[in-house]
């Protein structure tokens, strides 16, 4: 009767837990607004834009390179495209590198993709470059950067196209 030794250690594991949630909500409401999550950022500095229209050219910078980066030439905008970019085609995804390796035989003798417009393997059997669109970022300094790259191959017919605002 006079032994309330479990019945102390129960108050007293009460009054622990009882102020161990005081101090963490006291904690919690000291410690103000939380400011790392309000920060300003600054305008964008690339503008998003889709190039669509017949592809002029393709360059590869360095041909021993799988993933080597490169330029495309659409509707008179120089493409930058970056190393590793796959290329989607209709019924493939290929590397910029792997796309010009593809090209027939006599594009090849002549260092050129088949796909473009100026390719003189293309303007002998007076064939038309292929169609393409590219969304890229503009950048300030003017480069424009692919991040995603379609070229339809049997295009015919011309293409009216250029640089197209966003739709997104």
């Amino acid at each position: 009767m006079f032994n309330n030794k479990e019945q102390n250690q129960e108050r007293m594991s009460a009054h622990k837990s009882f102020h161990a949630l005081v101090i963490i909500l006291a904690a919690f409401f000291v410690s103000g607004t939380a400011y790392a999550q309000i920060a300003v950022h600054p305008d964008p500095t690339s503008q998003a834009v889709v190039i669509l229209g017949e592809c002029e050219n393709i360059f590869v910078d360095d041909m021993d390179d799988m993933f080597s980066a490169g330029w495309i030439i659409a509707d008179g905008t120089a493409v930058r495209i970056p190393s590793g970019l796959l290329i989607d085609l209709p019924a493939n995804r290929l590397t910029l590198r792997d796309l010009v390796a593809g090209a027939s035989p006599e594009c090849q003798a002549l260092g050129e993709s088949g796909l473009a417009s100026t390719d003189e393997c293309m303007r002998n059997k007076g064939l038309q470059g292929g169609g393409i669109q590219i969304l890229a970022n503009r950048q300030p300094d003017g480069w424009v950067i692919a991040g995603d790259v379609f070229i339809l191959k049997n295009m015919t017919g011309n293409v009216a196209g250029g640089i197209v605002g966003p739709t997104v």
